[in-house]
């Protein structure tokens, strides 16, 4: 029996579940956990820790970690997460030809990263599992059950997405750490497009969809960030913005206010540089 004829026995046990829209500060410790974990990224940016690494989270992500695997999360000061899902065991049921009995289920046929294609049909499940986690009423756990059960035959269905799909979607990626690498340069969507190997109006449909930013909103926003560490290190706002991919100050002056809500020197005049 294959991995997905077994989840047709699933019975699932939800522990804690969340409709979290976290704090800038927001953080939960990477460490080894006895129960699974899922978490869906409804907006916002934050880091997800796995065995060590640590991975961007951005808009329209799925985190699952099995059981006894080392995951933590925290969530950007910039732009803080909104995130779904929660914690939960998963338990699978044995029959023979005279007993049934119950067996842990300690991995489960998911990715522990993915860009779902039905991310707005998890959303709504998930934020029915959080408010009906949060209703003390006798059939809390009954209905939680269902739900969880109707999130796994999403996942399972999604899984089927086209090769294609997916490995445009890696690609996308791929682009965007170059991006942070290369946010000094000027870039254009056709440029960018092109390592994706990608049509212009795909690259740029299908980046916003998974970052939930255009490409040249996400280069500013690297930029932003970028600036800040120059400005904290000393340089002049004119510096800063030269160095980190603004050929004009105003310019820069007017995406600083953008994502920050003031101006460069309005922040710098709070006291200290908050990254």
């Amino acid at each position: 029996m294959d991995h997905f004829s077994l989840m047709d026995h699933n019975i699932p046990t939800p522990l804690h579940i969340v409709n979290r829209h976290a704090h800038p500060s927001w953080s939960v410790p990477e460490g080894k956990r006895g129960f699974h974990n899922a978490m869906l990224v409804v907006s916002g940016r934050g880091t997800c820790y796995m065995n060590g690494e640590a991975q961007d989270m951005y808009t329209g992500q799925l985190f699952h970690h099995p059981m006894n695997h080392s995951f933590g999360y925290s969530s950007s000061a910039d732009q803080p997460l909104h995130c779904l899902g929660g914690n939960f065991m998963v338990q699978t049921l044995i029959q023979d030809e005279q007993n049934g009995t119950l067996s842990t289920v300690e991995r489960l046929p998911l990715n522990r990263c993915s860009y779902p294609g039905n991310f707005a049909i998890l959303s709504r499940l998930f934020t029915d599992l959080a408010m009906v986690w949060s209703d003390p009423s006798s059939c809390r756990m009954i209905r939680c059950r269902s739900i969880l059960l109707n999130i796994f035959s999403e996942l399972l269905r999604d899984s089927g997405e086209s090769y294609s799909a997916r490995k445009g979607d890696e690609q996308i990626r791929k682009v965007a750490e170059y991006m942070k690498k290369h946010c000094a340069s000027r870039h254009t969507l056709t440029e960018l497009a092109d390592l994706a190997e990608l049509t212009p109006s795909y690259f740029g449909q299908r980046f916003k969809m998974l970052t939930g930013e255009t490409p040249m909103e996400y280069l500013n926003s690297i930029r932003v960030v970028k600036a800040l560490e120059y400005l904290a290190l000393g340089y002049s706002i004119s510096e800063a913005s030269f160095r980190c991919g603004f050929n004009d100050p105003f310019y820069f002056t007017r995406v600083f206010k953008s994502k920050k809500g003031m101006s460069p020197s309005a922040y710098m005049n709070r006291g200290e540089l908050m990254l």
